[in-house]
């Protein structure tokens, strides 16, 4: 069990970069943002979701108020 500890501690370190302990970046409000590869416009499926949901309430009231005549 002992040489299996060793044997994972060895490959642990082979996995850390020697030297550096733990870096941190250089100013983290830099906005480092990684990139995704997503590329839509969130804006544009905020705007259409809102004018649904403004064209839904105005036909429900419309067939609201030709039921009731």
């Amino acid at each position: 069990v002992d040489d299996a500890v060793a044997q994972l501690n060895a490959a642990i370190d082979g996995l850390t970069a020697k030297g550096e302990g733990n870096p941190q970046p250089s100013d983290p409000g830099e906005g480092n943002v990684p990139q995704t590869g997503d590329t839509a416009n969130v804006t544009i499926w905020i705007v259409l979701a809102g004018v649904c949901a403004v064209v839904l309430v105005g036909v429900l009231l419309v067939v609201k108020g030709r039921s009731r005549k």
